[in-house]
């Protein structure tokens, strides 16, 4: 044992290092090593679990999906405004893969209304109505959705404002007034 630690302390210390790493490594494969202070932590020599993906979905799953179209113009009540606008929607449930529509054709639609909107001095409020009402006709696998409408300060309006609605498929099913006067 002497002769090892002679030998041992003889040795430059790259041949330290070397020993030092491969008795690192023998302990790692285990999964866990000690660092400096002396806890474990996982060492990422761990066999890679197998991920599997399963088609069933569970009757609980809530989907919900948003984007925002950023400084839109809109000509609206006698001047050029900028909107910023989000949209958050959620699907109805267990919709098959095939059914998601594509988020720009709805971005599409709201851009296409904004453009020819019909009431120049509609409150933005009412706009934002017909506006998620428009969605929900369109797009049948929505259940519920979410518009705020953020409108920039102008020449007219010093003042940052924005309105928020929410829609749900059953309050549209069930409102008298859920036809909006537009024609979309």
């Amino acid at each position: 044992m002497e002769r090892f630690k002679r030998d041992l302390l003889s040795r430059p210390l790259s041949v330290l290092a070397i020993i030092l790493i491969l008795a690192y490594t023998t302990f790692a494969s285990r999964g866990f090593a000690n660092n400096a202070f002396g806890h474990q932590a996982p060492t990422g020599l761990e066999p890679t679990r197998r991920l599997s993906l399963s088609h069933e979905v569970p009757s609980e799953f809530i989907e919900d999906f948003s984007f925002q179209i950023k400084d839109f113009k809109m000509n609206h009540q006698s001047e050029i405004n900028n909107l910023n606008i989000v949209l958050r929607y959620r699907y109805l449930a267990n919709i098959p893969d095939t059914k998601y529509p594509d988020f720009r054709l709805i971005a599409k639609d709201i851009e296409n209304l904004l453009t020819h909107y019909p009431n120049d001095s509609d409150y933005w409020e009412i706009l934002n109505k017909n506006l998620t009402m428009m969605v929900l006709k369109n797009f049948p696998v929505i259940m519920s959705v979410t518009c705020e409408i953020q409108v920039s300060p102008s020449r007219l309006d010093p003042y940052s404002r924005s309105s928020i609605v929410t829609l749900n498929r059953s309050s549209l099913k069930s409102s008298k007034h859920a036809k909006p006067k537009l024609k979309l």
